[in-house]
């Protein structure tokens, strides 16, 4: 087991970065120049996310023959080597895979640690919210509760402040960045749902799946402009997915007395003679902790 140990720090190297983005934003949302306001907040989210990326990253490269066989033999996930034409070859491989500390290279541009210090406070901030009982869903810095928060903690104007984003008359949140939601007032509703198969990730969607865990659904996803690089082709494929959800191994399973997957619960860690029980909680109103998987079979025409 590894991790970081923080010891608190007198100056933060951030502070005049984040206030004059900040203070920035602000301005832009007073004028109404919503593209700009936009833009700042993708920078401030980008100091968070781009210290945090992975180590391990993808390369593609044109190298001769021998180059290539030194590639298949030596990296630990090569994905493919196609020929172009005589003696030039087109290659991807994945590197920085040994993520055991003093065996992989360390990216000059990335500093994990501060993505973790910043989620851990970001954590102990928002632990107050969480952990109570009205709680339906938490991301690094958001949530959705089922009452207000009070009145002298929400402010969108002030850095450390909440925000209110929207109101809610009824919702379904499966998973991390996965859910949907019709808004008070509202007409649309708010779908969050990534990959091919979103089109298909509707209101009965989240309803049939909420109501059973283990259901899998077969789509089918037609992509106009399919790259295939390891042939440098593009091309039209109908591709069927299977969706559903996974659930996430750092927590146990939940059965109802018919044998069926109904939740989630936090797992006993034990470490050496010790052993540390979470409590138990609910966790499909409180913590939704499921992987939405893609399973898929392709046609091409």
């Amino acid at each position: 087991m590894s991790g970081y140990l923080f010891e608190k720090s007198e100056g933060n190297p951030f502070k005049e970065f984040v206030t004059t983005i900040s203070e920035n934003k602000i301005k832009a949302k007073k004028e109404g120049n919503v593209a700009i306001d936009y833009v700042y907040k993708i920078l401030m989210n980008f100091l968070y996310g781009r210290f945090g990326i992975s180590p391990e990253s993808t390369a593609t490269e044109l190298c001769n023959d021998d180059h290539l066989r030194v590639l298949i033999q030596t990296c630990d996930k090569f994905l493919f080597g196609e020929p172009l034409r005589k003696n030039i070859n087109l290659a991807s491989y994945h590197f920085n895979t040994n993520l055991t500390f003093g065996k992989w290279s360390y990216m000059k541009n990335a500093a994990v640690h501060l993505s973790t210090a910043i989620t851990a406070y970001a954590r102990i901030h928002l632990y107050p919210y969480i952990s109570r009982d009205d709680c339906y869903y938490i991301d690094t810095n958001s949530i959705v509760l089922g009452h207000p928060l009070p009145c002298d903690v929400l402010f969108p104007l002030e850095i450390g402040k909440f925000k209110l984003e929207d109101e809610m008359v009824r919702g379904f949140f499966l998973s991390t960045k996965v859910y949907w939601y019709k808004p008070k007032g509202g007409t649309n509703s708010i779908i969050k749902f990534k990959g091919p198969a979103k089109r298909h990730a509707t209101s009965e969607w989240f309803e049939s799946q909420y109501t059973d865990l283990s259901r899998i659904q077969e789509v089918e996803v037609e992509n106009l402009f399919r790259v295939i690089w390891s042939k440098t082709k593009v091309r039209v494929e109908r591709i069927t997915y299977k969706i559903g959800l996974k659930p996430e191994t750092r927590r146990a399973l939940v059965y109802n007395k018919h044998g069926a997957w109904v939740d989630t619960k936090p797992l006993n860690i034990s470490i050496g003679d010790s052993a540390t029980s979470c409590k138990d909680h609910q966790t499909r109103k409180k913590y939704p902790k499921y992987k939405i998987i893609f399973m898929r079979k392709i046609s091409i025409y």
